[in-house]
């Protein structure tokens, strides 16, 4: 019917066709498609060779016999789920990092996870270490606004007893510290620093 399968050009590339529209050629660098690949089984690449994607070989995915890799040279490199599933880095099918979607991030250490993200900000498990040199280290709480606000809590597990320290100035710009116990019966102010530098004992005596 005059319509091309196949062409085999001496010294030259061979051609396949699917109802005249060429589908597979081979040239002098290897083999070119025009179309998608189904593959029924698996596809094998020899160490350091590569999986290449780009006008400009942008996307590089090889195993060089001892390490794998995945290299990006043009844009931003994404992993991303549209199946509202998961993404995760497992090393011994231990999670390094766990990204959930519509909610939490979570990094762990030895597969025990020691930081995750919440709707209200972060959550560590575990102690939070501060390095850096010449007494540099420091840990800032930062409130929106032109007010000062913001606490540190210390609590039991149960959240019913612990220390409460608070940042507070009461929208007049001008902070006081105060620090409040809770006994598990409540919470109460045990004193407070005022902004004019004077200690307040709220609550209890002073023992010198």
């Amino acid at each position: 019917d005059g319509e091309d399968s196949i062409i085999a050009e001496r010294d030259g590339a061979v051609k396949l066709y699917y109802d005249n529209s060429k589908k597979f050629e081979t040239y002098s660098g290897g083999i070119r498609t025009f179309d998608h690949i189904s593959c029924g089984g698996s596809v094998v690449v020899a160490d350091s060779n590569k999986f290449i994607a780009g006008d400009g070989d942008d996307l590089q995915i090889y195993h060089n016999g001892s390490d794998s890799y995945i290299d990006s040279s043009t844009g931003n490199l994404a992993l991303r789920t549209t199946n509202a599933g998961h993404i995760s880095i497992k090393t011994n099918n231990e999670y390094g990092i766990f990204c959930a979607a519509n909610a939490a991030v979570d990094l762990y250490y030895d597969h025990s996870k020691k930081l995750e993200t919440t709707s209200a900000g972060a959550k560590i498990n575990g102690a939070l270490e501060l390095n850096a040199a010449n007494d540099t280290a420091k840990l800032t709480f930062l409130r929106t606004g032109t007010t000062i606000g913001g606490s540190i809590n210390t609590r039991d597990e149960s959240g019913d007893k612990g220390l409460t320290y608070i940042a507070d100035d009461g929208n007049s710009g001008v902070p006081n510290h105060v620090f409040e116990c809770n006994t598990g019966s409540g919470a109460f102010e045990v004193f407070r620093i005022q902004a004019n530098k004077n200690v307040k004992i709220t609550d209890g005596n002073l023992i010198i």
